[in-house]
């Protein structure tokens, strides 16, 4: 007898969102909330199901962008789709069962088709929407128009027409046609909304829900206990999901790079970030460390981690001079950084759309930036779990003038407001643009 394949062993809340899928009363489910609910393993879990159930059923998963799909969904669809689902064809980004049903992934990429006439020409069963919250209410009419328009020939018993929907916490349409219904009672077939916390998945360990109790508290309110009343600073660079994001971003190698916060004053950290591609991998902290010692300890991990010169950023504001210059007459040139300095030159060659949107007060604005849209569009991975990274990268405020002059609050600043200086997050950012850094004609690697 051939063994029977598991598909997922579903948890309680879980088992409720099937139960609601599966009855045939709805049309519209929404499983939402809060991080780590379990909520994109059972939606492609259930898709999974619905294409050995039905042969020959077509599927369309969404997401905002292509680059989003490949880096943040993707991994997880290969990680836990069963033996009978195909690989994806990354031209046609189609897999395709044994039965012939077929799972397509289609980003909504609404900067190249603002109008949805994508979806003209689609025929499916249904729709799931990854992280609803960040796709536009029109794509949502456009999957209405579509789910069902793909007939299975022979089938007597058509598959259901259905959009699942993934997502955060979040102001707009989701929140709007799902969440408040659901709270005021008045949310009724054929839509479904099922809140899902971190608590709801057993899977999570006492030590990270340890983590998450020492996070701000409109992050932890909205992001670990489902509270969707707790919104978006406007003025906030980095958002907490991009953080969260970071954690399941696809690792790509590249060069070795480390940045360097000097401890200028008082409890401020000395801190070392260390990055090898696009994974930020590891963060040290020293107190009360003098001028040599922190410029032979940093010789020692360029030396024992084989980080070339050219890739470690030193900030040179204050005490920071001084160890950039003992690394030089040591013979390791590195790269000063001054925040409040003029922001390099935008690199005509850079996809970045940014680089042509906004100019950079100084350094730390352009840097900081960088970073955050490294975060945004999910190519950085963060390696390591570091409460205090986390912090740091969620505390700098953010405005853009009438000249679209973008400024990042000063370091002084965020520690006159919250009490603290952002050590580990200003390492890590310098660890992520140094390689962007121009190099001075004496730069040479020991």
């Amino acid at each position: 007898m051939a063994k029977r394949e598991v598909l997922i062993e579903l948890f309680p809340k879980q088992e409720q969102f099937a139960s609601a899928l599966f009855s045939g009363k709805y049309n519209y489910l929404c499983y939402g909330g809060a991080i780590r609910g379990g909520k994109t393993v059972l939606v492609l879990s259930l898709i999974f199901i619905l294409c050995r159930v039905f042969p020959g059923s077509r599927w369309a998963i969404t997401r905002k962008d292509l680059p989003t799909i490949r880096r943040n969904l993707l991994p997880t669809f290969n990680k836990f789709k069963p033996r009978f689902v195909g690989s994806v064809h990354q031209t046609s980004w189609t897999a395709t069962c044994e039965n012939g049903s077929q799972i397509i992934f289609f980003p909504e990429s609404i900067k190249d088709d603002p109008e949805g006439d994508r979806f003209r020409g689609l025929e499916v069963n249904g729709f799931v929407n990854e992280e609803a919250n960040e796709l536009q209410e029109q794509t949502f009419i456009r999957q209405q128009e579509r789910m069902g328009t793909w007939t299975i020939p022979g089938l007597k018993v058509q598959p259901p027409k259905i959009i699942l929907l993934t997502c955060n916490p979040s102001q707009g349409w989701v929140k709007d046609r799902f969440y408040n219904p659901w709270r005021t009672k008045t949310l009724e077939a054929p839509y479904f909304y099922l809140p899902a916390q971190a608590d709801d998945n057993p899977y999570i360990s006492e030590e990270q829900k340890e983590v998450w109790r020492k996070l701000p508290e409109a992050e932890y309110k909205r992001f670990v206990l489902g509270d969707w009343d707790f919104t978006d600073d406007p003025d906030q660079l980095i958002k907490f999901e991009w953080i969260h994001g970071a954690y399941e971003t696809e690792e790509i190698g590249g060069r070795h790079k480390m940045g360097i916060d000097v401890a200028r004053y008082g409890d401020d950290k000395t801190t070392f970030a260390y990055q090898i591609g696009n994974v930020l991998y590891e963060i040290e902290e020293f107190s009360q460390l003098s001028i040599d010692q922190t410029s032979n300890f940093a010789i020692a991990r360029v030396a024992e981690r084989s980080i070339n010169a050219d890739m470690v950023g030193v900030d040179t504001v204050g005490l920071g001079a001084g160890v950039a210059d003992n690394m030089r007459a040591a013979g390791y040139r590195v790269k000063e950084i001054v925040s409040g300095g003029k922001p390099k030159e935008p690199d005509p060659k850079d996809e970045d759309p940014t680089a042509s949107l906004y100019k950079f007060k100084d350094l730390r604005a352009q840097m900081w930036w960088h970073y955050r849209e490294m975060l945004r569009k999910g190519e950085l991975r963060l390696g390591v779990q570091h409460q205090k990274l986390v912090d740091d990268l969620l505390a700098p405020r953010y405005k853009i003038k009438s000249d679209r002059t973008l400024v990042v609050e000063s370091k002084d600043d965020i520690k006159k407001r919250i009490g603290r200086s952002t050590d580990y997050g200003d390492a890590a950012v310098y660890a992520g643009f140094v390689d962007k850094l121009e190099e001075p004609h004496w730069l040479f690697n020991r």
